[in-house]
């Protein structure tokens, strides 16, 4: 990058090197685009359906063996249903993976043996309900699912990427947006929840690049949705339209007539001229003091009225 300018930067992997690409890149000017993951959080509350949440993030954290950059990190599971939650997702990793997971076609290693070694450090850090099997020598660490989490503990602050889910109870809405601000702007986050006030409070309060209410992984396939991250976790969107329109340099281009040449808008100025011109800057608007004195509708729209009001005790729906 340094002996080349790009025309466009696209960056996948860590923040530690999305920081270095957008430093080199910013010497010559150059748009980036990063996608750096994440710790993507799965919310359920006590109205979710329970057994489809258990599957579906089951699902999304043993795909591929947890190594997805939008695959669910860790569960934040309301604690009045927690203990159906455990059961349901451990009958569905026994239904999909077998008694041993080691002998199933559809489960995946670990991509080398540095990830193996720091996946395999996380299974000591909680009490495992099921799972904690390893093998280096095939880099296979067994589906994995963790109970009795220190929050401080490497796990709850690094990104796993890798089949260990750590699950996490809590009571209070507020206990959950607080463990989001520890790990904040994740790439993905998904909500379980029946109740439509619960869906919007923990969607608009936690920032994060996409995700789903309901499901996990559905956000990454339809091509008219953009895709990527916000803060930590990168910048800009692509995926269908998004992408071709991320890699053009749209132009504004004016093709004016050599037919007719009224000289309005040259000097000398007479007042025919003069109230030309105020009647195009009243029907445009002021093109030098408009565009700083403009507010996007969208910083005045009045909030929710249930935007405050939601609690975990309440299924009722807004």
């Amino acid at each position: 990058m340094k002996s080349f300018r790009f025309d466009q930067v696209f960056f996948t992997g860590s923040p530690r090197v999305g920081r270095a690409i957008m430093s080199m890149a910013a010497e010559q000017l150059v748009p980036v685009t990063l996608e750096l993951g994440g710790k993507s959080p799965a919310i359920v509350d006590r109205s979710a359906d329970i057994n489809k949440a258990a599957k579906r993030i089951a699902w999304s954290k043993y795909f591929n063996a947890g190594q997805t950059c939008i695959a669910t990190d860790h569960a934040l599971v309301h604690e009045s249903v927690m203990d159906e939650f455990l059961d349901r997702f451990a009958r569905f990793v026994k239904k999909a993976y077998g008694e041993d997971p080691q002998q199933s076609p559809d489960y995946a290693r670990l991509v080398n043996d540095r990830r193996f070694d720091t996946v395999s450090a996380y299974l000591s850090q909680g009490e495992r309900f099921i799972g904690g099997a390893a093998d280096r020598a095939d880099r296979y660490i067994a589906p994995t699912l963790l109970t009795q989490v220190d929050i401080d503990s490497p796990v709850m602050r690094e990104e796993i990427f890798g089949p260990v889910l750590p699950v996490v109870p809590w009571r209070e809405p507020e206990e959950v947006l607080a463990i989001a601000r520890r790990n904040p702007f994740p790439l993905a986050a998904y909500i379980f929840s029946s109740d439509r006030k619960a869906q919007r409070f923990f969607r608009d309060r936690i920032a994060f690049g996409g995700g789903c209410i309901n499901h996990c992984f559905l956000q990454f396939g339809p091509e008219e949705l953009p895709f990527g991250g916000v803060g930590f976790s990168g910048m800009g969107r692509y995926h269908g339209r998004n992408t071709f329109e991320l890699f053009s340099n749209r132009k504004g281009v004016v093709k004016a007539s050599t037919l007719i040449d009224h000289g309005l808008q040259e000097p000398p100025y007479s007042k025919l001229k003069g109230g030309y011109c105020s009647c195009c800057s009243a029907e445009h608007g002021d093109l030098h003091h408009g565009a700083s004195a403009w507010r996007s509708p969208l910083l005045q729209e009045e909030p929710h009225p249930c935007a405050n009001s939601y609690s975990p005790l309440s299924s009722r729906p807004c």
